[in-house]
């Protein structure tokens, strides 16, 4: 976790960097983060900076760099007790830029805690 958290941090002081190097990134902060999946809406300039700079290295956009500071010092939130009793309601839920979807159903506690 330290690793990624120095990574984020390194990111904040805005390097020249790739989209593609800035997706891998992501993609350790986004496994972690979703111990506490309301933090990964912090996500947006750095998106688009992979997108736009997928395979041109630049230096990190202004406003990606502030998402990555936000980032590093939030994953310090990102824990849960697994001691926990499990809840029977199941929820579930995406977004993208033309929306967002929410459900929930609830479930047997044996059917909860099956992997």
């Amino acid at each position: 976790l330290e690793k990624v958290i120095l990574a984020f941090e390194w990111l904040s002081w805005r390097p020249r960097i790739t989209g593609r190097h800035v997706e891998v990134l992501i993609g350790h902060a986004i496994h972690i983060l979703l111990l506490r999946r309301e933090l990964l809406c912090v996500f947006r300039s750095l998106y688009d900076f992979i997108y736009d700079r997928y395979e041109s290295r630049q230096r990190l956009w202004p406003a990606a760099a502030r998402e990555a500071f936000w980032i590093s010092q939030l994953f310090r939130l990102s824990f849960a007790d697994i001691r926990k009793e499990w809840n029977p309601e199941v929820t579930i839920s995406d977004a993208s830029l033309s929306g967002y979807a929410v459900g929930s159903s609830y479930w047997k506690q044996a059917d909860v805690r099956q992997p």
